[in-house]
């Protein structure tokens, strides 16, 4: 299985969208358990949350989830980082609700609202994961390309976009 943790704020609905429609696309999307972490302060919480749930809760996925990150947690820092550990969090209790009980058997991708899968990302993933023996010592990464629109960006961001790229 695979815990899928996409963290919003601010972020347009079909920005949401398009990226899990992306995931939605997968050859694997029946093992995909899908969490989207939405933040108390969040414009248009309840229409946002309500959108979502009616459009992803049905069955395409293993599950899917949308959370709601409470703000004034003593001790926490707000922000995404907050956000995506509590998104992931209760993806892993819903998860162990729904019988998935072996941690060395789930992979954990964080992600951004803007991220775009190929169809085949979560097949290749999970065989990567069984292939290797040390795969409890590997993080995969995958590559970041700064391109979106980058035709459309001024020079030194485009050069910097580039380089990123490259390096």
């Amino acid at each position: 299985r695979h815990l899928v943790a996409m963290c919003c704020y601010k972020e347009p609905l079909s920005l949401i969208h398009a990226t899990l429609a992306t995931i939605k696309a997968q050859t694997e999307a029946a093992q995909l358990f899908v969490v989207v972490g939405l933040e108390e302060r969040t414009p248009d919480l309840a229409q946002k949350r309500r959108e979502l749930q009616d459009t992803y809760d049905g069955g395409t996925f293993c599950g899917f989830l949308v959370t709601v990150h409470p703000k004034g947690i003593p001790g926490e820092i707000p922000g995404k980082c907050s956000n995506s550990n509590y998104a992931t969090r209760e993806g892993a209790k819903a998860l162990w609700h729904k019988g998935f009980r072996d941690p060395e058997l789930i992979t954990v991708t964080p992600l951004d609202a803007d991220n775009l899968f190929p169809d085949r990302y979560f097949e290749f993933l999970g065989y990567d994961f069984f292939r290797r023996e040390n795969r409890h010592e590997v993080i995969w990464q995958a590559p970041l390309m700064y391109n979106l629109q980058l035709d459309q960006r001024p020079f030194f961001v485009r050069i910097t976009g580039l380089l990123r790229t490259f390096f």
